[in-house]
């Protein structure tokens, strides 16, 4: 089912900010590693960000549409040299001012393999042998260096699944790729398919996608929100245990998106997540 609001762009309007800054400054207030040393939520506020509400604006008329109200918020606390702890990159991920952001091409097929996995993705394009005829570009903003990180727009999500949903159920498609597929979504995100809220999803997506060594990683978050709570849980996980083991991917995406999934399907009129 679609719903309305999943179909509807909105206009560009005045940002009711503080509330949203609020809800930021209290999520940042739980960073504690080495790379950023531990600030109250006041701490944060008081001290400001480097982007201004003009610039924030200047990015939203390059989208042409409104940014997720969280990421807005952090733009206006994060001073742009701050470093984040992030697996995989000894310097830290550092995320750009809004007038740092930039503008990339990226295929979809990256974000039907954060949904699919890598091994069903691989399993796609081998039985379908022309899958270059079943990608575009998506316009999405990078926003931070090393450049593992880009929001996408909600009508990329609602195209992606719409398409891909209902193709992986074809006859041209083995049964084996399609219980790979399931058995991927299942570990990952829980008995609801993302396929299902991503076709009538109302805001922006965040992708993560790295290379490391022999490592390819492409995982998606509800919101930019997520994936602050995402980095600060795995940067705690990893000095509490002094290097030893820390929590899979499957266990931090399941955590994410099992209730995340539930709660969305089964309360449709639910706010777009932030």
């Amino acid at each position: 089912m679609m719903y309305p609001w999943a179909l509807h762009t909105p206009q560009l309007e005045p940002w009711q900010q503080q509330d949203e800054i609020d809800r930021m400054a209290q999520v940042l207030s739980g960073f504690n590693t080495w790379r950023l040393e531990k600030r109250s939520a006041d701490d944060w506020k008081a001290r400001g960000g480097a982007s201004t509400t003009a610039e924030i604006t200047a990015l939203e008329n390059d989208a042409k549409m409104n940014l997720p109200r969280d990421y807005k918020a952090f733009l206006q606390l994060h001073d742009g040299e701050e470093r984040f702890d992030a697996e995989g990159c000894e310097s830290g991920m550092q995320f750009f001012k809004a007038k740092e952001v930039k503008w990339t091409n990226l295929s979809s097929n990256f974000l039907l393999r954060a949904i699919v996995g890598n091994a069903a993705y691989k399993s796609i394009r081998k039985e379908m042998r022309h899958d270059q005829f079943l990608t575009y570009d998506m316009l999405a903003p990078q926003i931070d260096e090393p450049g593992w990180i880009y929001l996408i727009k909600p009508e990329d999500c609602r195209k992606v699944a719409a398409f891909w949903q209902p193709l992986l159920s074809h006859p041209m498609f083995s049964q084996e790729l399609r219980d790979e597929v399931r058995e991927y979504t299942t570990r990952h995100f829980g008995p609801v398919s993302p396929f299902e809220a991503l076709k009538s999803w109302p805001t922006w997506l965040v992708l993560e996608h790295y290379e490391w060594e022999e490592t390819k990683t492409n995982r998606i978050y509800p919101s930019f929100t997520h994936l602050l709570k995402e980095i600060a849980l795995w940067a705690e996980a990893e000095r509490s245990t002094a290097g030893g083991e820390v929590m899979t991917i499957q266990e931090s995406d399941l955590r994410t998106w099992n209730p995340f999934l539930s709660s969305y399907l089964s309360s449709p009129w639910k706010p777009a997540p932030r």
